[in-house]
């Protein structure tokens, strides 16, 4: 009964750890995941999971269990032949300090074992994404070869330190068993006394051996495990992109239920950086978005442009100046209001795996009859097959019901981002951002997306960073980014003048 006890407290226990971990990861802000490989995210998710599914459990109820029996065996034997409770602490002192010296060095030797699996882990990762390129270049495969051989080295280094760890223990532990077995022999062939008595006291100190042996072990691998734990607990104890007091603060500013209602999109003296201690990457950036204007963003290489865009969604840290939309501070606005409230259509297009109704609408907030709307609408535009596409007709066939497999893979680069375009289409919000969202497609892609994205998003503020003129011809204005700053702020109905 005691097992079925154990083992539902360990399942409950390890179940909200994993909730805690998950919510805390998912939490997490963008820049914890530029500081920490994915590696080491999967192998908390990893082994140190399995550990507290598995093997912690285990332990415990072990180390419980010869506890309780050693204590009963001592007494036992103390009761009836109290001189070996002499030699009995003595060894048993010897054999604790052994495992607590065990213990010390275990726990370092667990630690860097599971820090070594990381880089194997990131390894394979990174692998596996650049194939195509690995392959394509002569020789490479023999370099990653050898960059997986050196980091598999590195854990193996470590796992074969924990092996000869556990075997010191184990020869030292034996002695300390037999030392306690001839201790009580010692004693009860000089003590006269009852044989069956002394028969009994002599069985159990043979045994308190094993016990002590046992013991030793159990409590030395559930300290060993509890790193497991100790690895998991820290995860789940990352900072989240919204702490408590704004989230209290948020839920006391009141935000209208239709909010935005124009797009009025207003940057006022902003200066933004991704890490707390890291450098300005925006410097008193100041521009004014009026509704329903198309603002191009163009720059070179490291400008900020991008960054100015991850601003508005509030993936950066704003050290001053304020983001006002529709006149309320985004800081004000709960961080799942707030970008749920603005259409990105990323240069990257993430899918999931399921069917294009999951993909659109994840939470089934939506209408099917908008879904289908989106759909169609996106769908008519001619996207050209890539080699690796299996379909030939994927983007005339597509429906709410087609299958999507992990990353789209089973979709062309250009008809994932259509399928990105349709799911901020579904959406239909007053404000767009638009980051290189046609940097990956043709040139006559480009045009078909681009007159989608003004038929689609009438009224709607459009914030695009550019990287073709011709994709930006017939914006309202550009914002020209130069080392984090506005260098010009141009309308765009000079530059047409110029251009002819």
């Amino acid at each position: 009964m005691h097992n079925v006890f154990y083992q539902r407290g360990a399942w409950v226990a390890a179940g909200r750890l994993h909730s805690e971990l998950v919510t805390a990861v998912l939490s997490a802000p963008v820049s914890w995941f530029d500081q920490n490989p994915i590696g080491r995210a999967i192998n908390r998710f990893g082994n140190d999971i399995r550990s507290l599914d598995a093997v912690l459990v285990s332990w415990l109820r072990q180390s419980a269990d010869n506890a309780l029996r050693f204590f009963l065996r001592l007494a036992s034997i103390a009761s009836i032949m109290p001189i070996f409770a002499l030699p009995a602490a003595i060894i048993c002192s010897i054999g604790f300090v052994i495992g607590e010296m065990y213990t010390r060095a275990q726990v370092s030797i667990k630690r860097l074992t599971a820090v070594n699996y990381s880089p194997v882990f990131t390894h394979f990762t990174d692998t596996l994404a650049g194939m195509t390129v690995i392959r394509a270049r002569q020789g490479m495969e023999t370099v990653f070869q050898e960059l997986l051989a050196d980091k598999l080295v590195a854990h193996t280094q470590a796992s074969e330190a924990q092996y000869n760890c556990n075997r010191w223990v184990s020869v030292r532990s034996d002695l300390c068993a037999a030392s306690i077995a001839a201790a009580a022999g010692c004693v009860a062939y000089f003590k006269s006394g009852p044989p069956g008595l002394v028969g009994f006291s002599l069985t159990n100190a043979i045994g308190l051996s094993q016990t002590i042996l046992v013991l030793v072990r159990t409590l030395n691998e559930l300290e060993v495990e509890l790193n497991s734990f100790e690895r998991v607990r820290e995860y789940t104890q990352i900072e989240p992109e919204e702490s408590v007091a704004e989230q209290e603060k948020s839920r006391t500013k009141s935000v209208p239920a239709g909010w935005p209602t124009s797009g009025c999109v207003e940057f006022q003296h902003v200066t933004a950086r991704y890490h707390d201690d890291g450098p300005d990457v925006l410097k008193d950036v100041s521009f004014t978005a009026k509704p329903g204007q198309r603002i191009a963003i163009v720059g070179r290489t490291g400008s900020g442009k991008s960054t100015l865009g991850l601003s508005l969604l509030r993936f950066t840290d704003i050290v001053s100046g304020r983001v006002v939309i529709d006149g309320i501070d985004i800081t004000e606005i709960p961080l799942h209001r707030l970008r749920t409230s603005i259409s990105l259509i990323p240069q990257e297009p993430v899918l999931f795996s399921g069917d294009i109704r999951s993909n659109l609408d994840p939470f089934g907030q939506l209408d099917e009859t908008d879904l289908q709307t989106a759909l169609s609408a996106c769908t008519a535009i001619e996207v050209p097959k890539s080699d690796d596409s299996t379909d030939d007709s994927h983007t005339h066939s597509l429906s709410l019901n087609t299958p999507v497999a992990s990353n789209g893979e089973n979709f062309s680069q250009g008809q994932r981002q259509v399928l990105g375009l349709a799911r901020a289409i579904s959406r239909r919000t007053k404000v767009v951002l638009l980051d290189e969202a046609t940097a990956s497609v043709d040139h006559r892609t480009d045009e078909h997306i681009q007159q989608l994205v003004r038929s689609q998003f009438p009224d709607s503020t459009i914030i695009a960073i550019a990287h073709r003129l011709r994709t930006i011809i017939d914006y309202d204005c550009v914002i020209v980014m130069g080392n984090g700053q506005i260098l010009e702020y141009v309308y765009l109905f000079l530059s047409v003048l110029l251009w002819n």
